[in-house]
Parts: C-alpha cells; structure tokens; sequence
C-alpha cells in the first residue's frame, strides 16, 4: 500500500504546485508595456503661461492623467512634446510611443480682465454653448480636486 501512496502524494503534491504557477505566469514586460500605450490616447494640452501640461486617457476605461513633460504617474512618462505635428513621446517601462492628438482642434478665446489680473467672467461674451462648456469643464475640474482631496486623506489616514 505504501508504494502506491507514496508515488500518488509525489503527484498530488506536484499537482498542488504547478496548478496555480499555470495562471499566474508572469507576463512579458515587452508585452504589457504595448498593451498599455497601445490603450492611450492624447486628448489635451492645457497651456498655463510657459507650463504644458498633456492629458492621456485610457480608451477602456476613461481615466485621463495630465502630466507635464518629465512627469511620471503609474508608470506612465512623458517623454517629449512636438507641437508643429501635436505629438507626445510616452514611455511605459522600457517601451515608447509617439501618440498623435486625438482630436486637434485650437480655440482661441478672448478673457476679459479685472485689475487684479483675474479672470472677469461677468464680462466675458461667451455664447450660451460656450458658457454651457465652461460650466461643464468646471464641474469635472470640482471633481478631479475632490477626488484627489479623498485619496490624499485616505493615504494620510492610512499612514497614521
């Protein structure tokens, strides 16, 4: 009976080990980083006096980033800029790709001043779209700074 228990517990224990290595084998870096970039699109650029800051958005997903050039969040770099093509440079682990706008569209709008150099929206002469847009992007710039005042409570909070 031993000599066949013996040899049936080498196998079971074989079995018990290599089952969970099958799936969970780990995945090419080369591979992983393609499929990253290759789910990125570039979306914005937001240009604050002499500071550029490129928004990447996932296509599945829908989570968008702004970095600047040499900016990094969640593996993600931006490598360089060209404006005369509007093509940004990103490096995920060892891989780059070059990411075309995805929709290159340049508005120009003229802001009304106050003497403190603030935006005077009393007296900007947005159509009612465009007043609409602006409510509309503010909202979600609410919502990214709420957003980020909860993970960085939360991050504190787990620290402590």
């Amino acid at each position: 009976m031993s000599r066949i228990v013996h040899p049936l517990f080498v196998a079971l224990t074989l079995f018990v080990v290599a089952v969970p290595a099958i799936g969970s084998a780990p995945r090419d870096p080369a591979v992983e980083a393609a499929r990253v970039l290759g789910e990125l699109e570039f979306t914005g650029i937001l240009e604050l006096g002499e500071r550029r800051e490129f928004c990447l958005q996932h296509r599945t997903t829908g989570h968008a980033q702004w970095l600047v050039v040499g900016g990094e969040a969640d593996g993600l770099r931006v490598v360089s800029y060209d404006p005369t093509r509007e093509v940004v440079e990103v490096r995920y682990g060892a891989a780059r790709r070059e990411i075309a706008m995805r929709e290159a569209k340049v508005t120009a709008q003229i802001v009304a001043r106050t003497a403190d150099g603030s935006v005077d929206w009393a007296h900007m002469r947005l159509s009612e779209k465009e007043k609409e847009r602006e409510a509309e992007l503010l909202m979600w710039d609410i919502l990214e700074v709420g957003r980020k005042a909860r993970l960085a409570r939360s991050t504190r909070a787990a620290n402590d």
